[in-house]
């Protein structure tokens, strides 16, 4: 069961908050999120990570909780593509029109969806997410 955390209890500092955290974390947004983090600076944001894409939802409101407009998420930084951490940028780009960052290793395999590149593939199939999970380019 997962614990009940409080926005304010994830303010790293007050311009970083962690606004996503699934099963290998805290447990705040989909379990199969990776630790997402807003980063504030006059009048824009920056997330660090996507999360996965199931539940985006869910990281949207953390990011309304900690009183900043999801509209200011300008940019998104992907740190790698493994889905935990890059297949909700898809999400993000089309739902706030943010600008995905990633290392340019990471690059083709995010604009392909390429489940191979990102590692999805093999994940999945040793049961580290659901069947249908897919990975969009983003």
């Amino acid at each position: 069961m997962a614990a009940s955390w409080r926005v304010s209890d994830m303010r790293i500092s007050p311009r970083l908050a962690l606004v996503g955290s699934g099963r290998a974390g805290l447990g705040l947004t989909s379990p199969w999120d990776c630790n997402v983090y807003l980063v504030e600076a006059d009048g824009e944001a920056l997330l660090i990570d996507t999360g996965s894409g199931l539940d985006p939802e869910r990281i949207l409101s953390r990011i309304e909780d900690t009183g900043t407009d999801p509209d200011q998420v300008g940019q998104a930084l992907l740190t790698h593509s493994h889905a935990d951490h890059a297949a909700g940028a898809a999400f993000f780009a089309r739902q706030l029109r943010t600008r995905i960052l990633a290392p340019a290793a990471s690059a083709g395999a995010l604009r392909a969806g390429d489940e191979q590149a990102s590692g999805l593939a093999a994940a999945r199939s040793a049961g580290s997410y659901p069947a249908d999970f897919s990975y969009p380019p983003v």
